[in-house]
This record gives structure tokens, C-alpha cells and sequence, in this order.
């Protein structure tokens, strides 16, 4: 069983004009993973993301109306 700590951030998603910044309460467990984060169906409806892990692509859209985009790594992947 995996005990964490709570711990409530402001996080933002993508860079310059795509960014997103939202507040996000993270658990924070000491355990070895490939992930830096992993995010649930929660927070991926408060950043109104959609994602696809055919395309490893998440489409957001800024606070400036336009659509921000994060790309996986396919050779990380």
C-alpha cells in the first residue's frame, strides 16, 4: 500500500503562448515509476484537455483562445 502526502501546487502545461497554468492536488509517493506525473479524468476535464495515446497528444485550450499541445517523446516512450 502506497501512503502519500498531499500537496496542493499551481501547475502549468505547455510554454509561452500555449501555456496553461491550473491548481492541482498532487500525492506524493516515494516509489520508482516511468511517470513524472500521472494525471486522472479529473484534472484532465478541469485543464479541458483531450487526449490521444494514438497520436501521443494532449490538446488543451489557453486562456487566450488558441490550443496548446503536448507531445510525447516516442524514442522516451
Amino acid at each position: 500500500m502506497l501512503v502519500g502526502t498531499l500537496v496542493e501546487a499551481r501547475t502549468t502545461f505547455g510554454e509561452r503562448d500555449e501555456a496553461k497554468t491550473i491548481r492541482i492536488r498532487y500525492m506524493v509517493v516515494n516509489t520508482h515509476s516511468s511517470y513524472n506525473i500521472l494525471l486522472g479524468r479529473p484534472i484532465i476535464n478541469k485543464l479541458g484537455a483531450v487526449v490521444s495515446s494514438v497520436h501521443m497528444r494532449m490538446k488543451y485550450p489557453t486562456d487566450r483562445g488558441t490550443m496548446g499541445t503536448i507531445k510525447v517523446d516516442q524514442r522516451t516512450a
